[in-house]
């Protein structure tokens, strides 16, 4: 009755379990160690996944799907270094054609990139990008978040360039949500010096998306740009309307202040 508290306790209570009895245990482990994490107790399913884990001479793909939720619960504790361990378990001891290997090379790129070890996470992201499991059902709404990230992973490593034909895939990939790339798009044209671009960029952002939270952030940049340009007029009429339409922001203050 998916009642995997009792059934701990039940087996628990046995005291020479047999080696049916235990195989059960590690599926009931596996199963409640998942049911925690979903109800957001990290603390819990680090405990019951790492116990399922341990009981892999029973069943060697409990075991290795045990790693894979274990990753996500210390992925959330903060504990990235750990989460990589298990995700590098799982996808060392399970095929290509298991339906969560592009769900573990997804976490795994999050993970490095948590631990800001960029051409690592840049190499797993594109992994995901390539797998078939990620061009279809639920995991194909994260290939825009991934070419976001790989762009960010390019970005960080200076290939400007490259950040920007990656930020050009995610806005392809997914138009409607298309702030976050085209934002960055402008950034990447504004560190090559084409200042034009840069402008051209974030004012269509700004255009498609009139409520999106980049905002002041873009007009704040333009506002450089123009600058950067010599078009002073044009710098004091973006940080003008910045600072009386976003007040209460940093890139307000910053804008009151680059006036």
């Amino acid at each position: 009755d998916n009642n995997y508290a009792a059934a701990l306790r039940a087996i628990e209570n046995i005291k020479r379990p047999t080696d049916r009895i235990l195989a059960a245990k590690q599926q009931v482990l596996y199963m409640y160690g998942a049911r925690q994490l979903q109800a957001g107790r990290t603390d819990d399913a680090v405990k019951y996944l790492t116990e399922a884990r341990s009981f892999g001479r029973f069943s060697a793909e409990t075991a290795s799907e045990s790693c894979l939720w274990l990753g996500e619960a210390l992925y959330r504790k903060g504990d990235y270094k750990r989460a990589v361990e298990n995700y590098e378990r799982f996808l060392r001891e399970t095929p290509a054609d298991n339906a969560n290997h592009a769900l573990a090379l997804y976490d795994m790129a999050y993970a490095r990139f948590a631990l800001k070890e960029f051409p690592s996470a840049a190499t797993y992201f594109d992994r995901f990008l390539s797998d078939r499991g990620s061009r279809g059902g639920a995991l194909a709404a994260l290939r825009a978040d991934a070419l976001n990230r790989r762009g960010d992973c390019s970005y960080y490593a200076k290939d400007f360039q490259k950040a920007d034909a990656d930020y050009a895939r995610a806005i392809a990939a997914a138009p409607e949500a298309a702030d976050y790339p085209m934002f960055q798009q402008g950034i990447m044209k504004g560190l090559q010096r084409d200042h034009a671009g840069k402008l051209e960029t974030l004012g269509n952002m700004i255009e498609k998306f009139p409520r999106s939270a980049l905002i002041p952030s873009a007009m704040l940049e333009m506002g450089e740009s123009y600058g950067e340009t010599g078009d002073n007029a044009r710098a004091i009429e973006t940080y003008t309307a910045l600072a009386s339409r976003y007040p209460a922001t940093a890139q307000g203050r910053q804008g009151e202040l680059m006036l």
